[in-house]
């Protein structure tokens, strides 16, 4: 992590003399619940999961090392509640914002680098810091079809493992890197279309026992309609996506694989109240599908509402989104031992806001609420669990 940081103070350095555009941003606030554990475990066996959820490739016992309070010594049979399982502390942000910009007559070229560290007061083991970037140019094939190429970039380095996103046991931490090639192209009068194709591989941080990454191809289309309404803009559009990830195991010296694909189909309009105020609704139908196991699959909804305001000195946002999320193959238990489909529901809320000072300094604010309820109640579980998971801060910012 001193390297990552030096590296970042030499590059903050070197881009600030040749007077590129860059924003230091400083944040302080509180988080509770930073790993999203749930409010009570039962450790039965040395596992963390009920036998129905147990997957050699995808899970081991360094994962309550990680995830439980390691200064905790956990006998069997222990029942742990939400102050032994929840880490909650005071945080500090230190971010950029460092961005390039140079057109021609018919291309342009970008960059932009947005690091950021999180640092804990009173959860070290926690903090992190991620770099993520991208480089980027475009150039008008004809007047109506224009060619991006970019490549963007994520080095995470974090402690720890994640079971909520994907239910593999990755570490946090990574290197990413993606290619994408977008054709943007318009059919008829106020219509923005594009065909995307994306090529990528994430490096996961190496543990003792394991190590693993995935290789993502895929592709993107959109289309976007603008019209007015009584001299305000309103649009509307679909999205259609679709990826595959072959996730590569070496675990024990044994060599295993994994193939998941997704694929998504959405749709969005948006209405602008005012000249200042807009409102937004997407709708998403998510698939996944376990190819090599026919275990992890599953089937999901996700509508999603925005509403916000821009004005010369401040803005705010507020976002809501919900998602109802029902796997295929994995079973959940009730009290009466019977078991149905494993079901997560998702309720996600975040606001944002900033009030210009002067001309380079801004007063910001966030806040985000991430809760998840399952069907699941078997307490042997940490895997696939309800959760509640909130933070809020209050931050400035300011241009160089």
């Amino acid at each position: 992590m001193k390297n990552c940081l030096v590296a970042f103070i030499m590059l903050f350095s070197s881009i600030s003399i040749a007077q590129i555009k860059t924003s230091i941003i400083y944040f302080s606030g509180y988080e509770k619940n930073i790993n999203k554990n749930p409010d009570l475990f039962l450790k039965v066996e040395n596992t963390l999961v009920d036998d129905d959820f147990i997957d050699d490739e995808l899970f081991d016992d360094e994962l309550l090392e990680n995830i439980v309070e390691s200064n905790y010594y956990i006998e069997e049979h222990t029942t742990l509640r939400e102050d032994r399982l929840y880490q909650n502390s005071f945080y500090s942000d230190l971010r950029a914002k460092i961005s390039y910009k140079k057109e021609w007559r018919y291309s342009d070229f970008k960059f932009s680098l947005t690091p950021r560290s999180r640092f804990f007061y009173t959860q070290e083991k926690l903090n992190h810091f991620i770099i993520p970037g991208k480089v980027l140019y475009s150039f008008d094939i004809f007047k109506n079809i224009k060619w991006e190429n970019n490549v963007s970039f994520a080095y995470k380095e974090r402690k720890g493992f994640n079971l909520d996103e994907n239910e593999a046991q990755v570490p946090l931490g990574y290197l990413d890197v993606t290619g994408n090639s977008i054709f943007h192209f318009k059919l008829f009068k106020r219509n923005k279309n594009f065909l995307a194709f994306h090529f990528g591989k994430r490096d996961f941080e190496n543990t003792e026992k394991k190590s693993i990454y995935y290789i993502r191809y895929g592709a993107e289309i959109s289309s976007k309609k603008r019209f007015k309404i009584r001299s305000l803009t309103h649009s509307y559009g679909f999205n259609a996506r679709f990826s595959n990830r072959n996730y590569s195991i070496l675990k024990k010296g044994k060599e295993s694989e994994l193939v998941w694909q997704y694929a998504t189909l959405g749709a969005f309009y948006k209405a602008y109240l005012t000249k200042k105020t807009a409102l937004s609704f997407n709708l998403d139908y998510n698939l996944r599908l376990d190819k090599t196991k026919n275990k992890f699959g599953y089937k999901e909804w996700s509508p999603s509402l925005l509403l916000s305001y821009k004005a010369r000195k401040y803005s705010w946002s507020l976002r809501g989104t919900g998602i109802y999320r029902s796997f295929t193959t994995i079973k959940a238990r009730d009290n009466d031992n019977n078991k149905s489909p494993l079901v997560y529901k998702y309720f996600k809320a975040n606001v944002n806001g900033s009030y210009k000072l002067s001309k380079k300094i801004s007063l910001l604010i966030e806040a985000s609420i991430n809760n998840r309820e399952t069907n699941n109640i078997i307490t042997s579980s940490l895997a696939y669990r309800t959760y509640a998971n909130f933070y809020s801060g209050i931050g400035i910012s300011y241009k160089i």
